[in-house]
């Protein structure tokens, strides 16, 4: 029986679960990095770092991506030495807001932010709507944001005359090799989404042709999705089937899905 080939529009990490995983359970992975990435705004969170919540008059932090958590990362990297221990302690305290595990994951390896009493994480942005408004603080919310963000928090906070302060700590732009790795696509079995900004980006640099092959033909790969934002966006922005929908953003969980779709 030959092995079903699945492709992750994603980057392949050194030590990659999902390739790990995959091979595993007989499957045939092919990486196509659709995003690139540019952190912004450093010198600007250096500043705040150092102040610290009290000074900066900041009740809360709102991250949806794990790029903000690495723009935050880069920039206490540059600054660490010059923060005393009442301004770090002040950042493990604050409220912190966040869409998604993995960027949980990566905050939590900052000593900023060992403290995880006053966090809220949730699996899209959406359901952080309700605990930041609970909140009714006079304080700032610090929101850091990608370029290509939605509009549903900082409608929200608006709506509510919530204060909030966002700065965009990212640049998202497409990889530059996307467009030549498309013109060679060849169908598969599975085709893994990650972000509704990689699908915009590949929809950008394929043809009318390709993207019927990709996501209408009647042998089109089936789709699965790492989370709810994903899906959401090809059901209702795009118009198309999602076959799976990854229960957590991560390998383990795809790889379950995939494997429990095919088994029936």
């Amino acid at each position: 029986m030959a092995q079903k080939r699945v492709i992750l529009f994603k980057k392949q990490d050194k030590q990659d679960k999902y390739n790990d995983l995959l091979v595993k359970y007989g499957y045939t992975p092919e990486f196509i990095p659709v995003l690139d990435h540019k952190l912004e705004n450093i010198h600007i969170l250096e500043s705040i770092i150092c102040h610290g919540p009290h000074q900066e008059h900041i009740g809360g932090l709102i991250l949806t991506s794990h790029r903000s958590t690495e723009a935050i990362k880069k920039a206490y990297e540059l600054v660490k030495n010059d923060i005393d221990s009442q301004i770090v302690e002040e950042w493990n305290k604050l409220p912190v807001y966040i869409v998604g595990p993995q960027t949980a994951q990566a905050l939590e390896q900052l000593p900023l932010f060992k403290s995880h009493r006053s966090w809220t994480v949730a699996s899209r942005a959406a359901e952080l709507i309700k605990p930041l408004l609970d909140t009714r603080s006079n304080l700032t919310l610090l929101f850091l944001a990608g370029d290509k963000r939605r509009d549903i928090i900082p409608d929200a906070l608006t709506e509510a005359q919530l204060p909030f302060k966002e700065i965009q700590s990212y640049s998202t732009c497409v990889h530059p090799n996307l467009a030549n790795r498309m013109k060679e696509f060849v169908c598969a079995d599975w085709a893994v989404y990650f972000s509704p900004s990689g699908l915009n980006f590949i929809l950008s640099v394929i043809d009318q042709q390709t993207k019927q092959k990709l996501l209408a033909a009647e042998n089109h790969p089936k789709i699965a999705a790492i989370g709810p934002t994903t899906s959401d966006y090809i059901k209702n922005e795009l118009g198309f089937n999602v076959d799976v929908i990854a229960d957590k953003p991560t390998a383990e969980h795809l790889v379950k899905e995939i494997n429990e779709f095919n088994r029936q």
